[in-house]
C-alpha cells in the first residue's frame, strides 16, 4: 500500500512490466496518459494493437524501439528518450519523455521492468508551433523584395536573406561576419552618425543614405530601421 500510494503521488506515469511485456501495475497517472484504466491494461502486453508509438519525427515506432523492447534486447536502462503514444480510445497523441530500468534476480534473469513517463505534450507542440513560426519567418525573409538585415545589441549581424546579398555582392556567410556600420561609408557615419541609441530604445528610423558594396561602390537607399524580438533590423 506505502508502494501504490508513492507511485499515485508521482506526476509521472509508471508502468511495471513482466518480461514477456504484459502489465503487472500501473499509477493511475499511467492510465490517465495511456487512456485505458488499469483493470483495462492488466495483462495486456506493450505491443497491444489497442495503441502504437510514434517516434519523433511522427513515424511509427517499430517494435525493437519500444522502450520495454530495447530494456529486455539490451539489458539496461534507457534514459530520456521521446515518444508519442496514440491513445486507443480518443486516438489523440500524448507525448512523453520516457525512462526505463530492468530489475533482475540472482540468476542475472530480467523479472521486471520500470518504465516511467512524463507527459511533454504541451512542450512538443510549442516546439512544432516554434519551428512553424520559423519556416514561416524565412520564407517571408527570402521571398522578401528589399534587402533585410538583422543585427544583435552590438550590431553584429545575425542574419540576412537572398536580398541583402545581391544588393551588396555578399554572401550570406560573409555579411554575418560584419557589423552595421561596415556597411556604410565611413565619411557617411562621420557626418551622420547611426542613431542606434534611438532604435534600441524602441523608436523606427525612417533615413536615405548609402550603402558600400563589398567592391567598394556606392548606391542610394531607404532604410527603416527598428527593434524586433530578434534584434535590431534595417531594411
Amino acid at each position: 500500500e506505502r508502494y501504490r500510494g508513492l507511485l499515485n503521488n508521482l506526476n509521472a506515469g509508471v508502468v511495471i512490466h513482466a518480461p514477456d511485456t504484459s502489465f503487472l501495475m500501473n499509477n493511475e497517472r499511467a492510465s490517465e496518459l495511456l487512456g485505458l484504466s488499469e483493470a483495462e491494461l492488466r495483462g495486456k502486453s506493450s505491443i497491444s494493437p489497442d495503441w502504437h508509438f510514434l517516434l519523433e519525427d511522427n513515424s511509427i515506432c517499430p517494435l525493437e524501439l519500444f522502450p520495454v523492447n530495447q530494456i529486455i534486447d539490451k539489458r539496461q536502462e534507457i534514459k530520456n528518450q521521446i515518444f508519442g503514444i496514440v491513445r486507443p480510445k480518443t486516438k489523440d497523441t500524448v507525448w512523453v519523455e520516457v525512462n526505463g530500468i530492468p530489475f533482475f534476480n540472482s540468476n542475472g534473469n530480467i523479472t521486471e521492468i520500470a518504465i516511467s513517463f512524463a507527459d511533454i505534450t504541451r512542450k512538443r507542440l510549442s516546439e512544432i508551433e516554434l519551428k512553424k513560426r520559423e519556416k514561416n519567418y524565412r520564407m517571408l525573409m527570402e521571398h522578401a523584395v528589399d534587402g533585410i538585415f538583422i543585427s544583435d545589441h552590438n550590431q553584429k549581424y545575425i542574419d540576412v536573406n537572398h536580398r541583402a546579398c545581391e544588393m551588396l555582392g555578399y554572401s550570406r556567410e560573409e555579411l554575418l561576419n560584419l557589423n552595421i556600420s561596415d556597411l556604410f561609408p565611413k565619411e557617411d557615419l562621420n557626418k551622420f552618425p547611426l542613431q542606434i541609441d534611438k532604435i534600441l530604445a524602441g523608436q523606427t528610423i525612417l533615413s536615405e543614405r548609402n550603402l558600400l558594396r563589398k567592391d567598394g561602390s556606392t548606391f542610394p537607399v531607404e532604410i527603416n530601421a527598428g527593434t524586433s524580438e530578434l534584434g535590431t533590423n534595417a531594411q
